[in-house]
């Protein structure tokens, strides 16, 4: 059982989180609903976090676009100043 740490719900079972905003260090922003994307499915649940479409990802998603596109910068960087990846957690 996972349960969100924001909204307290049972990520597998729960249509949708109930935190409609993220902050970050530069701002605070709508969150990008579920099947909103360019090529996510409109008729599934999200395969990491369980949200119907048109529900917001529970906070913690691999699928949000954020923590997506942040692993995949660290990813592509890791090692070129000679420094390697960070064991630390996932800021995000």
């Amino acid at each position: 059982m996972a349960v969100c740490a924001v909204c307290g719900q049972e990520m597998l079972t729960a249509s949708s989180c109930t935190e409609r905003f993220a902050e970050l260090v530069d701002g605070r922003y709508d969150r990008i609903r579920w099947g909103a994307l360019e090529g996510e499915p409109t008729n599934e649940s999200c395969g990491d976090c369980g949200v119907d479409p048109g529900g917001m990802r529970h906070v913690g998603c691999d699928q949000e676009p954020a923590r997506a596109a942040a692993r995949r910068w660290r990813s592509a960087t890791a090692g070129r100043s000679g420094k390697t990846r960070s064991s630390r957690p996932d800021p995000l």
